[in-house]
């Protein structure tokens, strides 16, 4: 189940919510807990219910190695090697085994057969979550009076646990202990919804739009010309830019609804003027990570700047790795890695250039990058940049040639349900009530949806125009989804595969 289907947000959510304040209405706070932790098991059951034995027993061993290392005993350094040895097989199992296993036939000539596992959902954000938790411990950070299902709640809590943000037990867990946090609070409830509706809206109306016209472009790499290549690379680049955020806002707005703070993800990333700037605002709690828990513990920028440099790629060659099992997202991370090396190389000489450039050249640099990132394997990336720097043929010359016609390279271009709508406005004399939805569905756009869920919750206040927002982005989403789904029923989230 994802955030974004009907039956969530029409049925599982509302039974949750009010089945949580009820139970604490009555003063029965430990059911209050059970009963989230419930509806986090059902909401992932119903994906696969055979995946609950997996993460339930990996959140028993972890908690079990946790309270050990809280505790005084011996041999601790032994338990956290254990424990995040535990967490990385599990992780590497299930999301490396046939990558490892298709290099190495393809270099040794081996004929090892492939496992072909179908990837537990969210297992690298709480496997992350998990080895942050053990880590803490181990450094006495952490103290052990939490029981079991307030861990579990903090791993399983079901807003952040497909997608994120990788969320700190310190975050999360001392807020389920707070009075306050287990009354129902109406402006956190309307303003949680706020912020589901933009992202709701988002992620269906402008993400899974602009994925139909991502998904035909790859599909006919062969008959881009360059012009329309470039076209491709950009509307991925807000692709997954408005997919991801837009999740990541509902998951933060449906928090907010349970009384609970998440930490925010994004902070408008595509403003940047560097791509350190670039990590600073995208996917913020995953940077907060791989700074906390790697590059300052292999030495950060504390020895030589030479071995500086080689923790940056170190760490961009881990990134790339823990967003995909393929080589296509290993060098989607060691561009970055490189990118910050020479912007620190230029930096630390003292070179400055115009803001302008700054940010122009950051764009540039993120919009080649993610051709990376969206390419199944490095043959189509290879073809996407042949296709933007050199074009396949000319448009007319391509479809020409081939008897193809733009229709046939976007198909969805064949419909014209944008004529019939407005015929049938102008027949039954609604026109004025279109134009006006159309032009307050334009000023959502304009005043919304550029912002990210820190200004949208700033922006936030009781309203009825923010009610109106409400109800029209999710009206419009749903509109919107259904006439897709009938021209691609392959929407999906993006970042659910990672």
């Amino acid at each position: 189940m994802f955030f974004y289907q009907p039956a969530f947000f029409l049925l599982f959510l509302p039974v949750a919510v009010g089945g949580y304040f009820w139970l604490n209405y009555s003063r029965f706070y430990k059911g209050g807990m059970l009963y989230l932790l419930l509806c986090s098991l059902v909401f992932y059951g119903l994906w696969d219910w055979r995946y609950l034995f997996l993460i339930g027993a990996s959140i028993l061993v972890n908690f079990w190695i946790g309270r050990r290392l809280c505790r005084w005993c011996t041999q601790k350094k032994t338990w956290l090697i254990l424990g995040i040895t535990f967490n990385l097989v599990l992780l590497g199992y299930y999301k490396y085994a046939d990558f490892f296993l298709g290099n190495i036939n393809m270099i040794l000539g081996t004929d090892f057969s492939l496992l072909h596992l179908l990837l537990p959902l969210g297992i690298s954000f709480f496997t992350f979550q998990q080895i942050m938790y053990l880590v803490d411990c181990w450094r006495r950070r952490h103290k052990p009076d939490y029981r079991l299902w307030h861990y579990a709640n903090f791993v399983f809590f079901f807003p952040q646990l497909i997608a994120g943000p990788i969320v700190h037990h310190d975050e999360m867990m001392p807020q389920f202990h707070e009075p306050k946090k287990k009354e129902i609070h109406w402006n956190h409830i309307f303003g949680g919804g706020f912020l589901f509706a933009v992202g709701f809206f988002k992620k269906v109306m402008i993400a899974d739009g602009l994925g139909v016209i991502v998904d035909n472009g790859y599909d006919n790499i062969s008959f881009l010309p360059s012009l329309a290549a470039w076209g491709i690379a950009l509307a991925y680049t807000f692709q997954i830019y408005f997919d991801f955020s837009g999740y990541t806002d509902m998951a933060l707005g449906i928090a907010r609804m349970f009384n609970i703070k998440l930490p925010f993800n994004f902070n408008q990333p595509y403003k940047a003027r560097g791509i350190r700037e670039f990590w600073s605002r995208w996917h913020m709690t995953l940077t907060r990570f791989l700074r906390n828990y790697i590059y300052i513990p292999l030495g950060g920028s504390k020895i030589s700047q030479w071995r500086t440099y080689l923790n940056i790629l170190l760490v961009f060659f881990l990134s790339g790795l823990w967003h995909g099992a393929g080589w296509t997202f290993v060098l989607w991370g060691m561009a970055h890695g490189i990118g910050m090396v020479i912007e620190r190389f230029f930096h630390h000489r003292r070179w400055i250039w115009p803001k302008f450039f700054q940010w122009s050249s950051t764009f540039l640099f993120l919009v080649l990058s993610w051709v990376l990132f969206r390419s199944r394997d490095l043959s189509v990336a290879t073809a996407m940049y042949r296709a933007l720097f050199a074009g396949q043929k000319t448009a007319q010359d391509t479809f020409f040639d081939t008897g193809k016609s733009i229709s046939d390279v976007f198909p969805w271009l064949q419909t014209d349900w944008w004529i019939d709508l407005w015929q049938t406005l102008l027949t039954h004399h609604w026109w004025l009530l279109g134009s006006g939805l159309f032009l307050i569905s334009v000023g959502i756009i304009l005043r919304y949806i550029w912002w990210d869920a820190p200004q949208l919750w700033e922006k936030w206040r009781p309203s009825w125009w923010n009610i109106v927002v409400i109800l029209l982005c999710m009206g419009v989403g749903i509109v919107a989804q259904q006439y897709i789904e009938n021209i691609t029923p392959s929407t999906e989230f993006l970042y659910s595969n990672f």
